[in-house]
């Protein structure tokens, strides 16, 4: 069985550290937007154990300009995976979004109820997987960071601010 040594959990603080720092001053432009990574980050966040039953689907479909525009998120307690085709499995529900609004719920900055409300995500699902749909979108670790002011994310230079040899 593997295991990390000391110095790997080490990095792993270091690791979540740079995440948490990332996520107090990230700047989403569309440009940084892969709705692909941010289901497929999302599937490695779920807990298989802690699903309802055994296999869950969900469509994405993406109302943007997204290529592809159809997503399927398959959660099972063996693994979960992110299909771009027809998976071959009953859909337990259908969420539409762009993905804009897709990476600001994987991320935490917006709940599913406040995405729905703003008319930003529409879920077609029952009741037990719009629940559930709600706590996949609270997984990031770094869901709870509050965002820097927007006047200090703003970059700025500062003249001799950094070592010659950096500039």
């Amino acid at each position: 069985m593997y295991q990390l040594t000391e110095a790997g959990n080490e990095l792993g603080e270091v690791c979540l550290a740079l995440g948490a720092w990332g996520a107090r001053w990230r700047e989403l432009l569309p440009a940084h937007i892969d709705p692909y990574l941010a289901l497929w980050m999302l599937t490695r966040l779920i807990k298989p154990e802690g699903l309802p039953q055994d296999r869950i689907v969900v469509r994405f479909d993406l109302t943007d300009q997204s290529n592809p525009s159809r997503y399927w998120v398959i959660a099972t307690r063996r693994g979960n995976e992110v299909c771009v085709r027809p998976p071959g499995f009953d859909e337990d529900g259908i969420v539409t979004t762009d993905a804009q609004w897709l990476v600001r719920w994987h991320t935490g900055t917006v709940s599913l109820g406040a995405a729905q409300k703003a008319g930003g995500m529409t879920v077609i699902a029952s009741p037990w997987l719009a629940r559930t749909l709600s706590e996949w979108g609270r997984l990031s670790p770094f869901a709870d960071i509050a965002r820097a002011p927007a006047a200090e994310a703003a970059p700025r230079k500062i003249p001799g601010s950094l070592p010659a040899r950096l500039r």
